[in-house]
């Protein structure tokens, strides 16, 4: 059973290093900055409060989610502070571990893998 868990941990941080690149339905048009380029998520690893600062992004419909290593949606309190553009993600209840924060539209899915790390 310790071997399984190993495994998918190890399966679960594949994923994580490949969905860490922004991924769009629709591509960009040449000189264009990419999802990646415009949305910073720090600090990582986390222990308090996580920090969404979105750069020109029109976020009319942004949904927000976190997930844990086996795939549970996690409630979230993402507190806008700067309209549109600035969120704060309380993680001070999280276990440490790994976790996936996912933001979409309609059209651009962005993935960021974040550790909780507690001291």
């Amino acid at each position: 059973m310790n071997g399984l868990k190993v495994l998918f941990m190890l399966a679960f941080t594949m994923v994580l290093s490949l969905t860490a690149f922004a991924q769009t339905e629709n591509a960009l048009p040449l000189g264009l900055r990419t999802v990646n380029d415009r949305v910073e998520v720090y600090p990582n690893p986390n222990n308090d409060v996580l920090h969404v600062k979105l750069d020109n992004i029109n976020v009319n419909s942004l949904e927000m989610e976190v997930f844990n290593i086996i795939g549970n949606n996690i409630k979230i309190d993402a507190e806008e502070v700067i309209k549109n553009r600035y969120y704060r993600i309380d993680t001070h209840d999280f276990q440490p571990g790994y976790y996936l924060l996912v933001l979409k539209d309609p059209k651009t899915r962005f993935n960021k893998a974040i550790r909780i790390k507690k001291e």
